[in-house]
């Protein structure tokens, strides 16, 4: 596989794709943070899911063959291993344990997706700052691919501007630093 490994560095705030652009590889961050972002009403972009290090990213794209749903910008440096999509498909024909690893990964996330998004549409702000505020926790610690079986037993640092985290929480910055939050 060595052969068809390419790795990229990508600066904080550079686009790796953009929405409705083809995905041409399966992602794996070294290091870093990206967040698949939607574009507001109001223009501004909307983080609804974020994927760290040790995460793949681009495969419901690539198995769909469809452009990408979302842009995928990164919120900090980030450093990532690409593997082509041709490869990818390859690997979901002849490889049943790699077809099984990816079907499992993405029907994992559909759910979480589906999860967050209901709640964030239904909860008030205060459950709209805990669940957006999981979600990098999640992505930290877990690596954003499988749910989570064991508690994170320590703190983890979320290395990101206040108003990304308001955006992910879809709250005002105002309302994330309120006391009691």
């Amino acid at each position: 596989m060595a052969a068809f490994i390419k790795i990229s560095s990508f600066e904080d705030g550079q686009v790796i794709w953009s929405k409705g652009s083809k995905i041409d590889s399966w992602r794996f961050i070294i290091t870093g943070l990206v967040a698949a972002s939607v574009e507001s009403s109001s223009g501004l972009l909307m983080p609804i899911s974020i994927y760290g290090e040790g995460s793949w990213f681009g495969e419901q794209s690539i198995i769909n063959r469809k452009a990408s749903y979302a842009d995928f910008v990164c919120l900090s440096s980030t450093e990532v291993m690409s593997i082509s999509s041709e490869i990818v498909l390859e690997l979901m024909e002849t490889q049943p344990t790699f077809a099984l690893y990816l079907t499992r990964l993405m029907a994992w996330r559909v759910q979480k997706t589906s999860e967050m998004l209901m709640l964030m549409k239904f909860g008030n702000p205060c459950l709209r700052v805990v669940m957006g505020l999981s979600q990098f926790a999640e992505a930290l610690f877990y690596h954003s691919d499988r749910p989570p079986t064991i508690g994170f037993g320590q703190g983890v640092e979320i290395p990101v501007k206040q108003k990304v985290l308001a955006d992910l929480c879809g709250v005002s910055r105002t309302i994330l630093n309120r006391p009691g939050f």
